[in-house]
């Protein structure tokens, strides 16, 4: 069985995602939201503790912490939001543009410009399906793409999928 698929910038978040789900590690926005309500919550108790005991030459502006708060809140969500796409690859790298899968008895054979990838059936620790994705997982955070809208061979996205399914022995 041999096909070619194109791997783009959304199939590659699409798989990070799942590959984040699997392992059990939290999503960036997630974990960056929780680790801010925790400070939030650790700032508003010292305040708190610091106006009860009201410490001799120590005076709390209320209106300068909370300006001061939200223009660092600003300057987060800023570095943030700039950084997203920081973590994609190349366009023209290893991972994103055109494949040529090939499905030998044997091995899967990934071929994409100067790189080419081989791994047994049995390396194949998770097949997972999206509506738009098949991914085939070597490893916790480590797989094969697959986009199944840009499949360009005879064979079906369903045909592809049940063809592992069959070849891999000690799926998860």
């Amino acid at each position: 069985m041999q096909f070619k698929t194109t791997i783009t910038q959304n199939d590659f978040k699409a798989f990070q995602k799942v590959a984040a789900q699997n392992s059990g590690i939290e999503s960036g926005k997630k974990s960056f939201f929780k680790n801010l309500a925790i400070w939030f919550v650790i700032g508003v108790i010292t305040v708190i503790l610091l106006n009860l005991f009201k410490f001799k030459n120590i005076e709390f502006h209320y209106i300068t912490s909370i300006v001061t708060s939200l223009v660092m809140f600003a300057i987060i969500i800023f570095v943030l939001y700039k950084n997203t796409n920081r973590m994609l690859p190349f366009t023209n790298g290893a991972i994103l543009g055109e494949h040529e899968y090939i499905f030998s008895d044997e091995e899967i054979i990934d071929q994409r410009g100067k790189h080419k990838f081989c791994s047994t059936y049995d390396s194949i620790l998770k097949i997972v399906e999206t509506d738009n994705n098949l991914f085939l997982f070597i490893d916790k955070i480590a797989g094969y793409l697959i986009n199944k809208d840009s499949i360009s061979s005879e064979f079906s996205p369903d045909e592809i999928s049940k063809f592992l399914r069959g070849k891999c022995n000690n799926l998860n």
